[in-house]
């Protein structure tokens, strides 16, 4: 039997800088994957999920893409855990929950771009 995956959109991985803004805190992390529905990331505070926190996203350049770099979404935390290697940061997954069709264009063409390299 084989694996089946159940994600809905790929993940892919790239350098990509993140800010993650809720109410008492402004944190920067480096992302491990992201799709069209969500991010995934290392950061040294954990979330309760359900949480709603601010995203923004700086995109590196890659073919195709306008001017445009950064995306801020509207996410929710599904999860929040200890990161394997060093219990200090959690890994964190969060579902994109609000995006302007025009960032959602442009990370599109970005999930297309990094598919392609693999």
């Amino acid at each position: 039997m084989t694996y089946q995956e159940k994600r809905r959109h790929k993940r892919v991985g790239g350098d990509i800088a993140i800010a993650i803004n809720d109410t008492e805190t402004n944190l920067i992390s480096e992302v491990k994957d992201i799709s069209l529905s969500g991010i995934s990331f290392k950061l040294t505070k954990t979330f309760a999920p359900m949480t709603k926190v601010a995203v923004t996203l700086l995109l590196p350049k890659f073919p195709g893409k306008t001017k445009k770099n950064k995306l801020d979404v509207v996410g929710i935390v599904v999860r929040s855990e200890p990161f394997k290697e060093d219990p200090t940061f959690f890994e964190t997954a969060v579902f994109f929950h609000e995006m302007d069709k025009q960032d959602l264009k442009i990370l599109n063409n970005y999930v297309s771009y990094m598919e392609s390299k693999e």
